[in-house]
């Protein structure tokens, strides 16, 4: 979904977007400092998003997407190579704890907006509720400690905040930041019944 995501943006655009951020002084976090070389090697060779003609992902003519057979020549494997279910739950876990740090600042206004954003934009499987709604689902206890191993071993950018740590201290869940209105009912391809 967030490499699709990409693709379908530009990546050139999003080079812009953190070198814009770089050279107007924002915090690290707001530059893309892991994500910023990989647009830029890609933009290099050519793969500028789909619209360009396929960055990550080629469209075949089917309208399905594979991975470009060429990203083994640009991101030579590493020696300890993860497995495809363990990048899976990294990407998974990164747009949790994103979501949750976004909530936090204010950024977006209640949980039911963070859900909703990750199911329209960002392509969360729908089946979940969406990004937040899942993490609730999880627990919020389990989505620091998934944190807390993610950072020991990947690195800071895992970490949860006081804010998410207080809550799962307090057996919290997120429904203060949720509307007191229904939730929406699941996307459906059938027509309401009569």
């Amino acid at each position: 979904g967030p490499l699709a995501l990409l693709d379908q943006i530009g990546l050139r655009l999003n080079l812009q977007q953190a070198r814009q951020a770089l050279a107007d002084g924002l915090p690290a976090r707001f530059c893309r400092p892991m994500a910023m070389p990989v647009f830029a090697r890609l933009v290099q060779v050519g793969r500028c998003g789909r619209r360009e003609g396929g960055g990550f992902f080629d469209r075949l003519a089917n309208g399905e997407r594979q991975p470009w057979p060429g990203l083994i020549d640009v991101f030579p494997l590493a020696p300890d190579q993860p497995d495809t279910a363990i990048l899976q739950a990294r990407l998974r876990w990164a747009e949790v704890l994103e979501a949750l740090r976004c909530l936090e600042e204010g950024v977006i206004a209640s949980a039911d907006d963070a859900d909703t954003a990750s199911l329209l934009g960002l392509g969360f499987p729908a089946a979940s509720g969406g990004v937040l709604r899942w993490a609730e689902d999880q627990g919020l206890a389990k989505v620091v400690a998934t944190a807390d191993r993610l950072a020991a071993s990947i690195g800071p950018r895992f970490e949860a905040g006081a804010w998410l740590r207080e809550r799962a201290g307090l057996g919290q869940s997120l429904s203060a930041w949720r509307s007191a209105a229904a939730p929406l009912a699941p996307l459906s391809t059938s027509p309401p019944a009569p």
